[in-house]
């Protein structure tokens, strides 16, 4: 029997219901899972662009991957709400540029109301998007200033310690230098990819996201792959 349930002040009677209950909906919900990874795993995605998407925002100049990224964030983001394109929703005209979603920032933002993606995603695109609109709206870009690319390895200094780890690469180097700032753009694109595919299943589903991870779907997998496998290639060679 689990500790918290153990611990209630009820009959052994009540608290065997509790814990029954509990380790049904658990199985129902590992279940559920299962079916996610079957159902996502068929979904049209190419896997082969995304791939070279990546590696060409490895190579470009860092003003124009901070561009290309937030392009490649939002076609994910409307490849995810195309996907529920139910006739009565009009998702198509929704996205038109004089749709209530019909640009980044606007998808970016229902998105996260709706728990398609998490809090470190729309902070991190948040951020981007707006370092985007600077270098767009400039007659003379300039590359991200040191306050912004502390900012972006602040909002992603868990991924970048699994980097590091993951690559057994030497932690001597500077955290908020351009080369982290494009590796962590890269492992973030693949969370966005795997998560704006496997989220609104969850959540329509009514499964907690962490027991799909558990779970390791294929489209996780794939993607996950991608994105850190380039990320810790970029830190490897700084």
């Amino acid at each position: 029997m689990d500790k918290d349930i153990a611990d209630l002040k009820l009959d052994d009677v009540e608290k065997t219901a509790i814990q029954v209950h509990r380790n049904y909906s658990k199985a129902f919900q590992r279940r559920r899972a299962e079916l996610i990874d079957e159902e996502t795993s068929q979904l049209d995605f190419d896997y082969d662009h995304f791939e070279l998407e990546l590696c060409q925002l490895e190579s470009a100049s860092i003003e124009n991957s901070i561009l290309a990224c937030i392009a490649i964030a939002d076609e994910l983001l409307k490849a995810m709400f195309l996907r529920d394109d139910r006739a009565r929703l009009q998702i198509k005209a929704l996205l038109g540029p004089l749709g209530p979603i019909g640009d980044f920032n606007k998808r970016l933002k229902i998105a996260s109301l709706a728990g398609f993606i998490d809090e470190n995603d729309l902070v991190f695109f948040d951020e981007l998007r707006k370092m985007r609109n600077r270098i767009a709206h400039s007659t003379q870009p300039k590359p991200p200033k040191p306050s912004e690319l502390e900012k972006i390895s602040s909002i992603s200094s868990e991924w970048l310690s699994a980097l590091i780890k993951e690559g057994e690469i030497l932690d001597n180097f500077d955290h908020n230098s351009p080369h982290v700032f494009r590796s962590l753009m890269l492992v973030q694109l693949s969370k966005l990819a795997w998560g704006t595919l496997l989220r609104p299943y969850a959540v329509k589903a009514q499964v907690p996201f962490e027991i799909i991870i558990e779970k390791q779907p294929s489209v996780f997998k794939k993607l996950s792959k991608l994105g850190v496998k380039r990320a810790i290639n970029i830190l490897s060679n700084k």
